[in-house]
């Protein structure tokens, strides 16, 4: 079955949404918050594990996104940090 996932989204088209938050330097809780909240188009296969597909130029957008927008980056900033 991973054989077909990997047919369908090839890897030089599509990253995990854990490839997606090491590419971004961001926490897993964030990343889900920007998956939906849909700051990036996502495939939700369903599974456990690499549930979540994103195309690399979309990943390649919100980075640029998450860089230039200063309004993002307040509204983000401290918000999953576990120091209250």
């Amino acid at each position: 079955m991973g054989n077909n996932l990997n047919q369908a989204y090839p890897k030089d088209k599509y990253i995990t949404g854990e490839k997606l938050y090491q590419y971004l330097h961001i926490s897993k809780r964030k990343m889900k918050f920007l998956l939906d909240n849909k700051y990036v188009p996502y495939i939700d296969t369903g599974k456990k594990t690499h549930r979540y597909i994103i195309k690399i130029e979309d990943a390649e957008e919100l980075k640029k996104l998450l860089e230039a927008d200063i309004d993002l980056q307040n509204q983000l900033y401290g918000k999953f940090s576990s120091n209250i």
